[in-house]
């Protein structure tokens, strides 16, 4: 029973997460609407006078932000950090979530997520399909998928340190008596 009612709360805290992410990733509305109206028109714009909203050379703002780290010293982009922060809760989420957790089954899933995203910024113009944004959020689901491995280690041995202890506690009551 407990076992259901922990699944359902972690659904409900993917969903909040899921709405969360959409927010900072698609919409990126913090207050102003007009800003997010701008932010369709610059782009559909630009994509009239042929630049596109869409990068798919693999690492091109990865060694971008890189580069202007090692020659100006500039602290490594929000942009580069932040997509990897923001899918560490997916990676750690997803396994919590679904039947038969693996490595395999939550990258796959946390993937069509991903990409999903992309396509929807470079359809809508909210925002620009990045290949590395795909490098980087998939790195950040592995990272959470690992911190998940640690945390159900650690429970299990709690889990099982505790019932070594009970067992020691009834052994040691039934030869005092």
């Amino acid at each position: 029973m407990t076992n259901y009612f922990s699944r359902k709360f972690f659904i409900f805290t993917f969903i909040l997460y899921g709405i969360l992410l959409s927010n900072l990733t698609i919409f990126k509305y913090f207050g102003s609407m007009q800003q997010v109206i701008r932010r369709i028109e610059d782009t559909a714009y630009q994509k009239k006078l042929g630049y596109l909203n869409l990068n798919l050379v693999p690492f091109k703002s990865i060694a971008s932000s890189i580069g202007s780290y090692m020659r100006i010293g500039t602290e490594p982009s929000a942009n580069l950090v932040g997509n990897i922060i923001l899918f560490v809760p997916m990676g750690f989420l997803l396994p919590l979530i679904i039947k038969k957790p693996s490595f395999l089954k939550t990258i796959g899933i946390s993937f069509v997520i991903i990409f999903s995203i992309e396509i929807i910024q470079f359809i809508t113009c909210l925002g620009v399909a990045d290949i590395d944004d795909v490098i980087l959020n998939i790195a950040g689901c592995a990272i959470g998928y690992t911190l998940y491995l640690i945390s159900k280690n650690l429970m299990k041995n709690k889990i099982s340190k505790n019932n070594n202890q009970q067992s020691a506690k009834k052994s040691q009551e039934s030869s005092l008596r």
